[in-house]
């Protein structure tokens, strides 16, 4: 597709090289990210080929019908990128070419991710167009290494091979060909990479780390640790770093005594002559494009007199920060489920989490965090139950039923329900829940009118789009025993005879008992 003048361009660059000392500058280190945001980097305009690749942000092509459709415009949610302008003067069968130099020596398995957008609302008499990269080695051109013409209104993304270039230095030469004025073709967010270092991307759900497998670490104030869990590493900018424990953390009054699963291993902060200090825990790329309502929960332990903060954020770019959790203050000695809905980032494919802890004023403020899961679809479980019970009281007449929660997600209400068999239940009252929570709640519940016999309890949960959970049933025996005298003793705890005279306790088989002044019958 490049023009025949094309490799006479690089011949006369590599001339000007030799003898002036100048070249365009060139890429070395690896992995090498471009997201047009402020410029285009170590991309440049290629001279002999028709116009220019053009750099534009927050705002679409001038032509309608084609370019990118949504704000904010941008790949992955983002605002800045380059695109071909196809209006006249710049079709039909023109050309623009977009470059940049890199140096493969010491890659061994080399690929570029890109993200692309190609669309012609009119059809394929107007657009897209064609996109296609070229490959120069320095003596060869390796023409259409990768292409495409088929019109999308969505962005897309897709990974070129490159290994056939390692171990040498290569321009990398795209070409936008316009066919008509519908072929403004973008280009935005692209890597440059050796597969074999390249960053983890989860893109399989549901994702799950419990970071069981990492080692104890130092337990002494800000020491630094190397994680091992995939692509899960501590962050730059902080004081300190989160550090794998599998067992209690070493302070009393403070910590988890071991990870929520109870093997394995968690991340905390230690606080122990490391008060008020912060550490990042930052997590590999996850990739949302394909999943349609993505959610992530995990688990925190915050115990201690003097516990600060712990806020989990999302980031596009690992440069601005935006909330999805966080919690206060001492949360009791427990293991707590976190929930936070990430619908907002449903179609997006560069995704990455930053847990920020901050330690309190004393040693009484070690925090720990663990089993961290991340999903694309469905919903969380709407209620996480640690107990359900129920007791008859003293005098039959009331059944007292309880049961402890420690989060809970859209969560409407609570019901409970009896029956005699298990088979046919009834309603006996409702509780309002607590909605989103992620703390540890008590519920009571009475029935004032218990059946006689053998009656079954169950715990109902519905949450306010409708859906419902049910839980195991418990069963409450209130028997019907005969009031029948089993005997009689006196004070001293003597069984007596009808022959005794006095003050004496008459014992029933139903258990109850009644105090009496008996008299001699005879």
């Amino acid at each position: 597709m490049k023009k025949n003048n094309y490799p006479l361009r690089i011949f006369l660059i590599f001339l000007l090289t030799l003898v002036l000392g100048v070249y365009t500058s060139q890429v070395t280190t690896f992995p090498h990210t471009s997201d047009f945001e402020s410029g285009f980097g170590d991309w440049y305009n290629a001279s002999g080929d028709d116009f220019d690749w053009l750099i534009t942000s927050g705002s679409g092509t001038p032509s309608g019908g084609t370019g990118p459709q949504t704000a904010p415009y941008g790949a992955n949610g983002t605002n800045g990128y380059v695109y071909v302008e196809s209006s006249s003067p710049n079709y039909p069968d023109k050309q623009g070419w977009l470059d940049i130099n890199a140096d493969f020596k010491l890659l061994t398995s080399p690929e570029m991710i890109i993200n692309y957008h190609m669309y012609a609302s009119n059809g394929s008499s107007y657009g897209p167009g064609i996109l296609q990269l070229d490959v120069w080695d320095g003596s060869v051109w390796t023409y259409g290494v990768w292409s495409n013409s088929v019109s999308d209104v969505d962005w897309q993304n897709d990974t070129i091979d490159l290994s056939a270039f390692a171990g040498i230095p290569v321009t990398l030469s795209w070409t936008g060909y316009t066919i008509w004025w519908q072929c403004d073709i973008a280009l935005d967010e692209i890597t440059i990479q050796d597969k074999t270092s390249a960053p983890v991307v989860i893109n399989t759900y549901p994702y799950n780390q419990g970071f069981d497998t990492e080692p104890n670490a130092d337990v002494a104030c800000c020491s630094g640790v190397n994680l091992t869990s995939a692509g899960w590493s501590n962050g730059s900018g902080d004081d300190c770093d989160w550090k794998p424990r599998d067992v209690n953390t070493p302070s009393i009054g403070t910590g988890p005594t071991l990870d929520e699963s109870g093997t394995g291993s968690y991340l905390y902060m230690e606080a122990s002559s490391c008060y008020s200090k912060t550490a990042f825990l930052e997590s590999p790329r996850f990739d949302f494009s394909q999943e349609t309502s993505p959610f992530i929960q995990f688990y925190y332990h915050m115990y201690g007199a003097t516990v600060a903060t712990m806020k989990l954020e999302w980031s596009l770019d690992k440069n601005l920060w935006f909330s999805a959790w966080s919690g206060t203050g001492d949360q009791g000695n427990s293991w707590k489920l976190a929930f936070a809905d990430l619908g907002i980032l449903a179609g997006i494919s560069e995704v990455y989490f930053r847990l920020t802890g901050t330690t309190g004023t004393t040693y009484e403020s070690d925090m720990a965090f663990d089993g961290f899961q991340g999903f694309g679809s469905g919903a969380p479980l709407p209620v996480d139950l640690i107990s359900f019970g129920g007791e008859l009281s003293d005098d039959k007449n009331l059944v007292t039923l309880e049961w402890i929660v420690t989060s809970q997600v859209n969560n409407n209400y609570f019901e409970i329900q009896r029956s005699t068999n298990v088979e046919q239940w009834i309603s006996i009252g409702e509780i309002p829940g607590a909605g989103n929570s992620n703390s540890q709640m008590h519920y009571t519940m009475h029935d004032e009118n218990p059946l006689k016999g053998v009656s079954y309890y169950r715990l109902r949960q519905t949450d306010y789009d409708g859906n419902s959970e049910t839980f195991y049933p418990i069963s409450i025996s209130n028997e019907i025993r005969p009031h029948v005298l089993e005997k009689v003793i006196n004070y001293l705890g003597q069984e007596v005879d009808d022959t005794y005279e006095g003050f004496v306790i008459e014992i029933y088989q139903d258990g109850t008992t009644e105090k009496k002044y008996k008299l001699n019958k005879q």
